[in-house]
């Protein structure tokens, strides 16, 4: 995929999707490793309910967490 988007010479990518406590945070820091620009389009991702040591953990708080990682560092989030 990087050699197709380098070939094309895409430098920002808008990501969205499901999981955002494996597929968006795994694709954005490795987006970000390899130099691209990245956008988030806000309610254009989520994720799940997890079980952390017994207990549930409320998929916002998951959801939170996560982008708050990622941070202004990794990505901009939009609104459409």
């Amino acid at each position: 995929m990087h050699q197709i988007l380098q070939n094309n010479n895409i430098v920002h990518l808008t990501i969205c999707g499901t999981m955002t406590h494996i597929y968006i945070d795994a694709t954005a820091r490795t987006a970000f490793d390899l130099g691209y620009k990245i956008t988030l389009i806000r309610n254009a991702y989520a994720t799940k309910d997890l079980k952390y040591n017994g207990k549930i953990v409320d998929e916002k708080y998951i959801q939170k967490s996560f982008l708050a990682a990622l941070g202004d560092t990794f990505y901009m989030v939009k609104d459409i």
